[in-house]
């Protein structure tokens, strides 16, 4: 009569254990699966906002140009972007301390927490025999936000400031 029972109590046991076993991997690979796509997407717009300032200093012309990049990256993901060169940029992220190239102008794209980022040079900061000068050393531009940026070219500067910042709302 307690072999039937002891055998369901190992059964049920192993079971539960199998189920528990399963639904934590799913998890992992769940939560794996979000931050690579987030880390993806946050690369797509680093690039995005990179090439988009290159056109604009390499027009040559005084400009404002609005920035194009989604409101989120992922579930409710919001993220800020960061356009500096690579001291300051070093000064917000030290972690890449062995992956930037002095002397640049690069877009970084990072979550609020500092956990996922994504980071993409624009040009060196002395372009065509010009100073590129960012306003206060670095703009901070929050994805919830529509920024458009003022560059103004003279004979031996290029200056990058905010012309407007808009909020806009999913």
């Amino acid at each position: 009569m307690v072999a039937p029972i002891i055998t369901h109590v190992i059964g049920i046991t192993a079971l539960l254990a199998i189920m528990m076993i399963i639904i934590m991997y799913v998890g992992f690979m769940t939560q794996t699966m979000m931050y690579e796509n987030v880390k993806k997407n946050l690369e797509i717009v680093a690039r995005s906002l990179a090439m988009q300032l290159y056109y604009g200093i390499t027009s040559n012309s005084n400009m404002s140009l609005q920035l194009d990049y989604p409101l989120v990256v992922g579930k409710n993901v919001f993220y800020n972007i960061y356009i500096a060169n690579t001291s300051y940029i070093l000064g917000v992220a030290p972690s890449l301390s062995d992956k930037l190239q002095p002397s640049q102008l690069y877009v970084l794209v990072m979550t609020p927490d500092k956990q996922v980022y994504a980071y993409t040079p624009v040009c060196n900061i002395t372009f065509n025999g010009k100073t590129i000068l960012v306003q206060n050393n670095m703009i901070v531009i929050g994805s919830g936000t529509v920024a458009t940026l003022a560059i103004e070219i003279n004979s031996t500067n290029i200056y990058i400031s905010i012309y407007k910042i808009e909020v806009r709302y999913p």
